[in-house]
């Protein structure tokens, strides 16, 4: 038990400081502070870019706390800013081993505690994008929960304030500026075809890759090695005729440098289909 000094003296808890760019973390592969995101890499089908949620996800709703004292139980506490009781430096502890799981759907307006970790890069009041995904989904993924597409959503948020900084991981706080769900999405995006935003689903691709579907989705996950790997998500339009219509919505991208999703309404050409009906069926 660590030994207690001061324990009648009250402080007013600061948050670790941060670069001025807000939060930066070291690649673990390349030793550079930061890689560089590529968040304006659109492409004509893509409308957006964002952060998988392999790098960033929410922790629960946001209540601004009042100016608090609390009792100094040893110097490190002293490295945290303005908390409100919910977050206390015992919480913060703890989440920096296991981070709880946001079991709600997020609402425009209101603000959240985020986890973010590398390849995850923002500045303080900045607007950025990123997946979000029910508990189930986020550990084990749309492959293993592809019930939860549905209630899944693109989340642009503005980025508030650092709450606590480590190494590894940080907490900041985030509020919803704008939400898409992912069956809305060909709804929202405006419709595009003719480019060719995935390559050549062929014997050796899939090999390395498996499907799964729920409903009227199709998502697709290619895997080559444990540290690189890419996803799509496509919808059917129609079922049960001669020649389906399928559209690509997401697309991700997970590796060493990066942790990206993109999103956009491409309606396949009928190659295209094609393409994605005969690979499905290997």
């Amino acid at each position: 038990m660590c030994a207690r000094s001061d324990q009648n003296t009250p402080v007013n808890l600061k948050s670790e400081s941060t670069s001025e760019d807000g939060i930066l973390f070291e690649c673990q592969a390349c030793r550079e502070q930061p890689c560089t995101p590529r968040l304006d890499d659109l492409s004509a089908w893509a409308k957006l870019c964002g952060y998988d949620s392999s790098c960033i996800r929410l922790l629960e709703e946001w209540d601004e706390p009042e100016r608090v004292e609390v009792t100094r139980e040893s110097g490190w506490l002293a490295k945290f800013g303005w908390l409100s009781s919910r977050w206390s430096a015992r919480r913060l502890r703890v989440a920096a081993v296991q981070p709880p799981f946001f079991n709600a759907t997020p609402e425009a307006g209101k603000s959240y505690v985020a986890c973010v970790h590398h390849p995850f890069i923002a500045k303080e009041i900045g607007h950025f994008w990123f997946l979000f995904q029910p508990s189930f989904s986020l550990i084990y993924g749309w492959d293993h929960c592809p019930e939860e597409i549905y209630s899944s959503h693109l989340l642009h948020v503005a980025f508030n304030r650092v709450l606590h900084r480590e190494e590894k991981f940080a907490l900041i706080v985030v509020t919803v500026q704008e939400m898409i769900s992912v069956p809305a999405i060909h709804e929202v995006l405006p419709e595009t075809s003719g480019e060719k935003p995935f390559g050549m689903f062929d014997n050796n691709f899939a090999r390395r890759s498996w499907w799964e579907r729920w409903l009227c989705y199709i998502f697709v996950y290619w895997d080559p090695d444990s540290d690189e790997g890419a996803w799509w998500l496509f919808r059917q339009d129609e079922f049960y005729v001669e020649e389906p219509r399928f559209r690509l919505v997401l697309l991700g991208h997970r590796g060493l440098h990066d942790s990206l999703v993109w999103a956009g309404n491409h309606r396949l050409s009928a190659a295209e289909a094609e393409q994605l009906s005969s690979f499905m069926q290997r």
